[in-house]
């Protein structure tokens, strides 16, 4: 590939990611919506009463319930909602482990029959028509992208938090290794020099790398959250959403970078907070943007790549869903 070719390459990724920051910006466009369809404004409401409810109880519990816990762990004294991620990668891990992923689960579990029916109602009142879907495919579809989702934020929780552990461990033997070649003699005192800035160059890439990644992963993550709502009153297959994704990687990577940001520039409960308040009207722009738009213009289209960045998940999902079939099968084959 030419340099020209390359330049043209991340120019249309650079516009395919701005307009995906841009639909994910365009909050006013909800408002006919909520003016003109109270069952809309209706759902809005409770999702937003309901958010909060867990949002303000989940601080009172963590203030209550898990800081004493971190506390008699790890001996830290948090006097504020995020000092165990300033203090150490031990007590960050707690933290998540105890906290963050067991609330991010349950607001999922708890608030995805609203989302789904906020979708569903958005994507009746523009006059679309559902694909008709047997039950038994709903629920398999349900199934096999909420698998997906798990393994796609374990995916993300190995790269931000997972390997920058593993390198603290590394960076500790290896300390200990060029303590043992320390020598009088100039030339092998060089040698050692030399390795332990390659190694300090290399350990420095690897953890901003993987943060990278990871950050990059969490903005895909809340740019397909809303759309999944959206796939799914349209009655798209999982395979083709995952599709959609991977060819439109770009595009759905500025749609959540904000959220990702705001996240990420805030403190969690501040951070969260906001982006609890702001998905319904987070899927409700997805029912109105066109994330094939910005493909179809003559100019960029020729430069539109795939980049199947949850394929591990999906297989992970995948081998999941074949390991349970298979024990359902045995116990249900009849007994000689």
């Amino acid at each position: 590939m030419n340099s020209g070719r390359m330049l043209d390459l991340i120019a249309a990724n650079a516009y395919f990611f701005i307009c995906g920051i841009i639909d994910s910006l365009s909050i006013q466009r909800t408002l006919p919506l909520l003016v003109n369809d109270s069952t809309i404004a209706l759902l809005t409401v409770q999702i937003l009463a309901i958010n909060a409810v867990l949002l303000l109880g989940s601080i009172a519990v963590f203030n209550h319930g898990v800081t004493p816990i971190l506390y008699q762990i790890n001996g830290l004294v948090l006097e504020e909602q995020e000092e165990a991620a300033s203090n150490s990668y031990l007590g960050w891990l707690l933290y998540q482990s105890l906290w963050l992923t067991p609330i991010c689960l349950l607001c999922y579990v708890l608030s995805v029959g609203w989302y789904q029916s906020l979708a569903d109602q958005t994507f009746k009142h523009l006059r679309k028509t559902p694909r008709a879907s047997t039950v038994a495919r709903v629920v398999t579809d349900s199934i096999y992208s909420t698998l997906v989702w798990i393994f796609a934020y374990l995916q993300m929780q190995i790269l931000i938090r997972g390997v920058p552990l593993v390198m603290i461990t590394v960076d500790y033997a290896w300390n200990l290794f060029f303590d043992g070649l320390s020598s009088s003699d100039p030339l092998q005192a060089m040698l050692v020099a030399s390795l332990q800035r390659g190694y300090e160059f290399l350990s420095v890439f690897t953890h901003n790398l993987s943060t990278f990644a990871g950050l990059s992963l969490m903005s895909w993550l809340y740019g397909w959250y809303p759309f999944d709502y959206v796939w799914a009153s349209e009655g798209a297959l999982p395979d083709v959403r995952y599709n959609t994704l991977h060819t439109h990687w770009a595009y759905f990577l500025g749609f959540g970078f904000p959220y990702v940001a705001l996240v990420r520039l805030t403190g969690f409960f501040a951070g969260y907070g906001i982006f609890l308040a702001c998905f319904p009207f987070s899927i409700m722009l997805a029912s109105l943007a066109d994330c094939d738009g910005p493909y179809r213009s003559k100019k960029y289209r020729q430069y539109s790549t795939s980049l199947e960045f949850f394929h591990p998940a999906k297989k992970c999902a995948a081998y999941t869903l074949r390991v349970f079939e298979r024990k359902y099968r045995a116990l249900r084959k009849p007994k000689k």
